[in-house]
């Protein structure tokens, strides 16, 4: 299934779009990782999907979350680096148990986040009023859907700041929801979820609803401005992987315009 042409997956009647260039990214790094690893070894990959299986549902129990897992890793290709069968339920089990120990962990102000967003919570955790009148259409909305968990506070928070980037309500309570999502996952994982250029363009483009071209233009600048100096194998890695997810050529070359011109 796709939205705006990206892959999504459907978690307890949720929709999530998944970012292709980072999982080719990541995919590279668990090579590395695996290849390092002496025994049972979980790369940040595998324990961000971990996170998320655990973010969806509080109460899942090994057995089903590594079922989950398993489905994941081989959507991602990851099943080609570890086997079709790791990590194993006991695995599973003792991440499930660290996630659930630092989750209890948090503070009551950051637990307090993912309790069900209410006019009373406006006290502790305040937002423009201006907002409001996009928030209550999608509280109601969570609210009347059964499959659809309460509308949280984080959610809300998000909700207010990302409201002035789209009119269309729908989209803005999807990405609310995924950024929300990537939040929490990012305190339970102590990783800047939030914090890499391709991520943060890619909201941007969602929300914009930036043409597929021009978006890849944006991240072939911010990949030559973060790697100017990149050559050699390094290059011919980075040109493969792109190519694999955008097709030959994707980053071309620019030559210099003559000052000289030709005739007079």
């Amino acid at each position: 299934m796709t939205i705006l042409n990206r892959p999504v997956i459907i978690v307890r009647n949720r929709i999530y779009l998944v970012e292709l260039r980072t999982l080719s990214q990541e995919r590279d790094k668990d090579i590395r990782e695996v290849r390092m690893a002496k025994g049972p070894h979980l790369t940040d990959r595998i324990k961000q999907m971990i996170a998320e299986i655990y973010v969806a549902d509080h109460q899942i129990r090994p057995g089903r979350a590594q079922e989950e897992l398993l489905k994941r890793m081989k959507a991602e290709g990851l099943d080609e680096i570890f086997g079709s069968n790791y990590p194993s339920r006991s695995t599973v089990s003792k991440e499930l148990k660290s996630l659930r120990e630092r989750d209890e962990a948090r503070s009551p102000k950051s637990q307090g986040l993912d309790e069900p967003w209410t006019i009373g919570s406006l006290s502790e955790y305040p937002i423009p009023s201006d907002v409001l009148p996009r928030l209550f259409p999608i509280w109601l909305t969570n609210q009347e859907n059964p499959a659809s968990p309460p509308l949280s506070v984080r959610e809300a928070r998000w909700i207010a700041q990302l409201s002035g980037m789209t009119e269309d309500i729908e989209l803005l309570r999807l990405m609310a929801e995924m950024c929300a999502e990537w939040e929490l996952i990012g305190e339970l994982t102590n990783t800047a979820q939030l914090s890499p250029s391709p991520t943060m363009l890619y909201i941007y483009s969602r929300l914009t609803r930036m043409p597929d071209k021009e978006e890849k233009e944006h991240y072939q600048a911010i990949l030559k401005e973060k790697h100017p100096s990149v050559s050699g194998p390094r290059r011919e890695k980075t040109m493969k992987e792109l190519e694999s997810l955008y097709g030959k050529n994707v980053l071309k070359t620019v030559k210099p315009k003559s000052k000289n011109k030709k005739g007079g």
